[in-house]
């Protein structure tokens, strides 16, 4: 985990996670559990994952238990305009690549259709 960002709004909390991915797509008796070591070529990442946590901050100060949802078939973080705003700030601030090369992607595959 690179960075946690979060956006409290009534009573919730959506967050945002940057990840590296250590072992991403690797069968899992292939990994030695005694060495985590990772060269940097063998990191895939940014990975952007949005959850969100039954808490929020009124007046400063913490409220709610600050604990995911129970497993669930919808319980994905629903991200109304400015917070969807906030969080896109955040990925461009450290990975401006990201956004910029999903919207020449989305731009070719429109002009192909």
């Amino acid at each position: 985990m690179l960075d946690v960002w979060g956006w409290s709004q009534n009573d919730w909390t959506p967050i945002l996670l940057r990840l590296n991915g250590l072992f991403t797509d690797d069968r899992p008796e292939t990994i030695n559990r005694e060495d985590f070591v990772r060269a940097d070529a063998d990191i895939s990442g940014p990975i952007y994952e949005f959850l969100y946590l039954n808490g929020s901050v009124k007046d400063g100060k913490l409220h709610g238990p600050w604990t995911p949802p129970n497993a669930g078939p919808v319980n994905g973080a629903l991200l109304w305009p400015e917070t969807l705003n906030y969080f896109f700030q955040c990925i461009r601030e450290r990975t401006p690549e990201v956004l910029s090369a999903a919207s020449e992607k989305n731009t070719a595959a429109i002009a192909a259709a």
